[in-house]
């Protein structure tokens, strides 16, 4: 009879790890034995839950054993209105089942009073310069060395992350390999 079921590393799922009475124990015929099983490994890589909705992520971190503990909501020039923009932990994350998940769900794209950054990571320097003066804030370019030479002329860094709220007077910085 199975009396319960452990996670535990060093036994594969559904082999037993205890039970009761011992092995080699003399026992009366139709005793009961109770084991422990195993569950496997607790340890996994965090589901990448970024752009499904609500609904999907729920069944998916459930599935997992995880649980959401904070919900916020935000603007997005990049995740339609009601898909996850943000996961903490992030998807590939070491976590165990019963951890705490907390998500940003994304309330679509801003009215026009709210300039928010868009995501130019990625991008070739000269898309960048485009798309920041459409935007019509203040970058500076900032160049660092790169070993990869298709990281060359890229954006591989930005200050404030995409998706953030550029004040006024703000001076975004952009990192671009050389």
């Amino acid at each position: 009879e199975k009396d319960y079921e452990v996670f535990d590393k060093n036994y594969e799922i559904d082999s037993i790890i205890s039970q009761i009475p011992t092995a080699n124990s003399i026992v009366r015929e139709k005793i009961i034995i109770k084991v422990v099983t195993s569950k496997g490994d607790d340890e996994f890589g965090m589901p990448n839950i970024v752009k499904m909705d609500i609904r999907n992520a729920e069944t998916t971190l459930k599935n997992h054993g995880l649980i959401i503990e904070e919900i916020q909501y935000a603007y997005s020039l990049n995740t339609e209105e009601n898909k996850i923009i943000y996961q903490n932990p992030s998807a590939n994350d070491i976590v165990t089942r019963g951890s705490v998940v907390n998500i940003t769900i994304s309330k679509g794209l801003p009215p026009n009073t709210i300039k928010l950054m868009p995501s130019v990571l990625g991008l070739k320097k000269d898309v960048v310069k485009i798309l920041m003066e459409n935007v019509g804030v203040e970058y500076t370019l900032d160049y660092i060395p790169v070993f990869d030479e298709k990281r060359k002329g890229i954006a591989i860094e930005q200050f404030p992350s995409g998706d953030s709220i550029i004040k006024d007077e703000q001076i975004v910085v952009i990192r671009i390999g050389e």
